[in-house]
């Protein structure tokens, strides 16, 4: 594993902390980079990090002992828990908030605005409800639609049920009982020892700062801070707890689409991995990002979390795991660029989009650009459909969708250049 992670810091930038266990056992750990690069501190096994939907575990937790001490149900109408400006349909249930089936879209961000423009100062609930809360699609219950805000009511609800803060019960019902010494909610006016720096890139490959934005507004969707081994105490806590608990963390309540085998719990994604069945979630905030996998059946955990918004934490958690459990791996190494012709890339040339997002794939000179939410960054072709940026790990695909558009990210092709 020492080898692999070497691999892959000198082959891509990497910034962070991981950890793999089996059990309590501690297989590997290591920290890479910086946790402060302006002043030169490096990452070390106490540096936090904001997780971001790593957190959505931890409310789910909270809601199901709510449920099991009989404060509410898990069939019971969200409605029920909500204040006047944050209602939705009563046909709505705390099972379809848990599962990402409630039909609520994802974060209605006004328009003209980026989110993180939105989430510079606290919002507090009124005001994130109005702000961001969608209309419910008519999916409910049959359709997986993965929704932020969703999580933000269940936190809600365990405010209303338990009457404490969110944060508080989280301290005195999950932090402190399972030891979780360093993990906390990320608040931003209060100093946290070793909390990582957000990280990005410009366009010149340097690392610049992401932009800042206030926790306080996303605490149960994805506010947490933690460290690798707190995560793993974490792991190893959930092992105790009662089957009733844990069966409905884990059950296969929705399809996840576009993911073959893969489904939603409650607050943990759950899929077929190497022949068994593995659960974990991904996390992504400016200048963050996470990954937990765990293969309760085989008691292995593999964590990885990063400071830099572009760190593929799945490429190498699936990396570590896959050693792990003894199989062969191949060492990290930068794909090899391809030559196309002017009749392979220009049909792929253009502007994309969904919504308001719009991503481009641009050709200037001799050279292939992504530009998109402010961002340019130079790629080149790995074959004919798949662009790789030259400093990071992260791709680009060019697909064809079942009505035969052109899609990238998601998008679809809206013209040419021009």
């Amino acid at each position: 594993m020492s080898q692999y992670m070497q691999a892959y810091a000198s082959t891509f930038p990497f910034s962070g902390g991981v950890l793999v266990a089996k059990g309590e056992a501690i297989l590997f750990e290591g920290a890479y980079g910086f946790e402060d690069r302006e002043s030169k501190i490096k990452t070390s096994l106490e540096t936090r990090f904001p997780i971001a939907s790593l957190s959505k575990a931890f409310t789910a937790l909270a809601v199901l002992q709510l449920e099991a001490a009989g404060g509410l149900s898990s069939t019971d109408s969200a409605q029920r828990y909500l204040p006047s400006y944050a209602q939705v349909d009563e046909a709505i249930r705390i099972h379809h908030l848990l599962s990402h089936t409630s039909g609520l879209p994802d974060y209605q961000v006004p328009r003209g605005k980026q989110l993180h423009e939105v989430f510079v100062e606290k919002m507090g609930h009124k005001v994130f409800c109005e702000t961001l809360l969608g209309k419910a699609v008519d999916t409910l219950g049959n359709t997986f639609l993965y929704s932020n805000p969703g999580y933000y009511l269940l936190g809600m609800i365990v405010e209303q049920v338990s009457g404490m803060s969110f944060e508080a019960y989280l301290q005195e019902h999950i932090f402190s009982p399972f030891g979780l010494h360093q993990t906390t909610v990320d608040d931003p006016t209060v100093s946290i020892p070793h909390r990582a720096k957000p990280y990005s890139i410009e366009l010149a490959n340097n690392f610049v700062p992401a932009p800042i934005t206030d926790a306080r507004n996303f605490y149960p969707q994805g506010g947490l801070v933690s460290t690798v081994h707190d995560l793993h105490r974490w792991s190893v806590a959930l092992d105790g707890l009662p089957s009733s608990i844990i069966t409905k963390l884990y059950d296969k309540h929705i399809p996840v689409p576009g993911h073959q085998d893969t489904f939603y719990g409650y607050g943990w994604g759950v899929e077929q991995w190497q022949g068994k069945m593995a659960v974990g979630h991904g996390g992504s905030h400016w200048g963050y990002r996470a990954q937990l996998m765990k293969v309760p059946s085989g008691d292995l955990l593999v964590v990885v979390l990063s400071n830099f918004g572009f760190q593929d934490c799945l490429r190498v958690v699936r990396g570590l795991g896959e050693i792990a459990m003894g199989l062969s791996v191949k060492m990290p190494k930068r794909p090899e660029k391809v030559d196309l012709s002017p009749a392979q890339y220009e049909p792929l040339l253009g502007i994309y989009r969904h919504g308001d997002f719009r991503i481009e794939l641009q050709k200037e000179g001799e050279d292939f650009w992504i530009k998109y939410s402010g961002q340019k960054m130079k790629v080149y072709p790995i074959n004919e459909r798949v662009f790789a940026h030259e400093l990071i790990e992260t791709y680009f695909e060019v697909k064809t969708n079942a009505e035969g558009k052109l899609t990238l990210w998601g998008c679809e092709k809206e013209r040419s250049n021009g």
